[in-house]
C-alpha cells in the first residue's frame, strides 16, 4: 500500500518479505532460523510516531481575523 516510505536496507527488506502470522501463538513471528529484530525495531518506531504524531507534525494552519 505505500504506507511507509523508507531507506531500502537489504537485511530489513529480507526480514519484512519472510515474516509470517503464526495463527497458533496469534503473533507475527520469524521463520525457523530467520530473524526479525530490525522489522520490530521498525514497527516500534512507526508505533511511537503513530501515537505522538501530533507532537511531530505541526500543520500549517492560515489563521483569517476580521475587524
Amino acid at each position: 500500500e505505500n504506507r511507509v516510505d523508507m531507506y531500502p536496507y537489504p537485511t530489513a527488506m529480507k526480514e519484512l518479505r519472510q515474516l509470517e502470522h503464526d495463527r497458533a501463538k496469534g503473533k507475527i513471528d520469524h521463520p525457523e532460523k530467520g530473524s526479525k529484530d530490525i522489522s520490530d525495531a521498525m514497527a516500534g518506531v512507526a508505533y511511537i510516531l503513530t501515537l505522538h504524531s501530533a507532537r511531530f507534525y505541526k500543520p500549517q494552519v492560515n489563521v483569517k481575523t476580521f475587524g
